[in-house]
C-alpha cells in the first residue's frame, strides 16, 4: 500500500491497477542506460488508455515495456528520456519514460508509422543531445547543493529538484532569500569545479558503507540495501541514481537565472548549463546592448543614464504636480471669494474634478493659508473616486475638527475617513453625494463654531 501511494503521487491520476497487474505478472524493467544510449529489445506489454492491448495502430498514444531499456525513466527529480523506438514496419516516438509501480518501466509515446505489437522486437534509441545535457543539469546541481552548504550552511538541504535538459531547479531549506552577493559566490564555487573539470564518479554498495563513506542522503528518498554513490569532484558524495556527466568540465559553464521563495523556509534556484548557459548570457548581452543603444550610451553607461534618467523624471513630476495644484487652486479661488461667514470665521467649499487625492493636501493647505481664519472643504472627482478633504486654520481646530468633520461626511459619498484637527482626509465611491457632503459641511462647521 506504501509503495501504490508513493507511485499514484508520482504517476498523477493514481490509477495503477493495469501496471500492478503487469508487476504481478512478473514484469519488470532493467535500466541498461547509464553507459549506453540504444538497444534491442523485445515488447513485453502494451498499453493504450490504461488497459493492456496486443497491438496499436499508427496515431495511437501508447505505452509499452521492455525487459531492459536505456531510457531513464522520471525520479529522484531527473526527467524521463525521451527518443524513439523503431521496428519492422513500425516507429514510435518516445516523448517520456516513467516508472508507475515497482521495477516496471513504461515508454510513453505515439505510433508515427505502422503498428506495435506484443512481442515485437524494437531498436530503442535516447535522445542523445538531450540525454547530455541532462546528464550537465544534473551533475550540476550536485556541485550547486555542496556550494549552497558552503556558502550558505551546513543547515541547506535539498527539499526537491528539478532536471531536465533545458534547466535544473533546486529546492532547498534556508530562512532568508540570498543577496546578490551570496548567489555569485555559489556560482563561482561551481564554475570553479568546472574549470578544474573534476571527475564524476559512481560506486555501487552497501547503504551503510555509503553512509559512512560521508554521502548524503535524503528521507524523502526511498533506497534499497544496495545504492549508488555519487562523487562529483571530492567534495560532493551523495546518493543518487541519475545518469550524470563525465566530468565535470562537461558542464561548460553554470548560471543562475532566479532565486526566490516558494514557502516559509524554502527557496527555489533555476539555473542553466553548457549552450544553455551561454544562450541565456547572450539574450541578456543583447538586452543591455539593445538597451544601451537606445540610451544612446555604451553597455557600461546603461546603469548611470537610467539612473539620471530617473532623476530628471522625479523632478518633472514634482513640477508637474506643482503647476497641476497652482492650476486647482486658481480654479478654486472662487470658493473663496463666495465664502459664508460665520462667527467671524469663514467656511469655503468647493467641487474639483479631474484631480487624485494624491494632489489634495497640496490644494487644502494653499487654500486654507489663503481664507485666513475658519475651514476649506475639497471635494476632488477622478473618475469614479471621490476625495473628500478638510483643512482648518490653526487657530479655529478648537472650534472645528477636521478628523470628525471628515469622518461625519465621508458615508454621503459611500466611504470613511479621518485625520488631524487641522486637516483630514476621506475617500469614497459614490460621485452622486458631493452636493449633500458640501451642504452638510456648512451646516455642521456652522453648528460647531455656533456651539463653542
Amino acid at each position: 500500500q506504501r509503495e501504490r501511494a508513493r507511485a499514484a503521487s508520482r504517476f498523477g491520476d493514481g490509477d495503477l491497477s493495469a501496471y500492478q497487474a503487469l508487476v504481478e505478472a512478473g514484469k519488470s524493467t532493467t535500466f541498461v542506460g547509464y553507459d549506453r544510449l540504444n538497444a534491442q529489445e523485445q515488447v513485453e506489454a502494451i498499453l493504450v488508455d490504461g488497459a493492456p492491448v496486443e497491438f496499436a495502430a499508427a496515431g495511437s498514444r501508447v505505452e509499452f515495456v521492455t525487459s531492459n531499456t536505456p531510457f531513464y525513466a522520471e525520479s529522484g527529480g531527473q526527467v524521463g528520456d525521451r527518443g524513439t523506438a523503431v521496428g519492422d514496419g513500425v516507429a514510435i516516438t518516445v516523448s517520456d519514460t516513467r516508472r508507475p509501480f515497482g521495477e516496471l518501466v513504461v515508454h510513453i509515446g505515439e505510433v508515427s508509422e505502422g503498428r506495435i505489437e506484443v512481442g515485437q522486437t524494437l531498436t530503442l534509441d535516447v535522445d542523445e543531445s538531450a540525454r547530455e545535457a541532462t546528464r550537465r543539469n544534473h551533475s550540476a546541481t550536485h556541485l550547486l547543493h555542496d556550494a549552497l552548504r558552503d556558502v550558505l550552511g551546513e543547515h541547506v538541504r535539498q527539499r526537491g529538484s528539478m532536471v531536465a535538459p533545458d534547466r535544473l531547479r533546486f529546492d532547498f531549506s534556508h530562512l532568508s532569500g540570498m543577496t546578490p552577493e551570496e548567489v555569485v559566490q555559489v556560482e563561482d564555487q561551481v564554475n570553479a569545479h568546472v574549470l578544474n573539470n573534476l571527475p564524476v564518479t559512481t560506486e555501487v554498495l552497501a547503504y551503510d558503507d555509503a553512509i559512512a563513506a560521508g554521502a548524503i542522503a535524503f528521507f524523502e528518498e526511498k533506497y534499497t540495501d544496495e545504492v549508488r554513490m555519487l562523487r562529483v569532484g571530492s567534495d560532493s558524495v551523495e546518493l543518487c541514481g541519475g545518469t550524470h556527466a563525465r566530468a565535470t568540465g562537461d558542464i561548460g559553464l553554470f548560471k543562475i537565472i532566479s532565486e526566490s521563495a516558494i514557502s516559509s523556509g524554502v527557496r527555489r534556484l533555476e539555473a542553466v548549463t553548457g549552450l544553455g548557459a551561454a544562450r541565456w548570457v547572450q539574450q541578456r548581452d543583447a538586452l543591455l546592448r539593445a538597451a544601451a543603444e537606445k540610451l544612446h550610451t555604451g553597455p557600461e553607461g546603461v546603469a548611470d543614464r537610467v539612473e539620471h534618467l530617473l532623476q530628471e523624471r522625479k523632478e518633472l513630476n514634482q513640477a508637474l504636480e506643482k503647476s497641476q495644484t497652482e492650476l486647482q487652486v486658481a480654479r478654486a479661488s472662487s470658493a473663496l471669494d463666495t465664502a459664508k461667514e460665520v462667527s467671524g470665521k469663514r467656511l469655503a467649499a468647493v467641487r474639483l474634478d479631474g484631480v487624485t487625492g494624491k494632489s489634495l493636501r497640496g490644494i487644502g493647505e494653499n487654500l486654507r493659508d489663503r481664507i485666513g481664519s475658519g475651514a476649506v472643504f475639497i471635494a476632488a472627482v477622478d473618475g469614479d473616486k471621490v476625495s473628500l478633504l478638510i483643512a482648518v486654520t490653526s487657530d479655529s481646530t478648537d472650534q472645528i475638527h477636521a478628523g470628525k468633520l471628515v469622518g461625519g461626511l465621508a458615508p454621503l459619498v459611500g466611504g470613511r475617513g479621518g485625520g488631524r484637527p487641522d486637516m483630514a482626509q476621506a475617500g469614497g465611491g459614490d460621485v452622486s453625494g458631493i452636493d449633500q457632503a458640501i451642504e452638510a459641511f456648512y451646516t455642521q462647521a456652522t453648528e460647531s463654531l455656533a456651539s463653542a
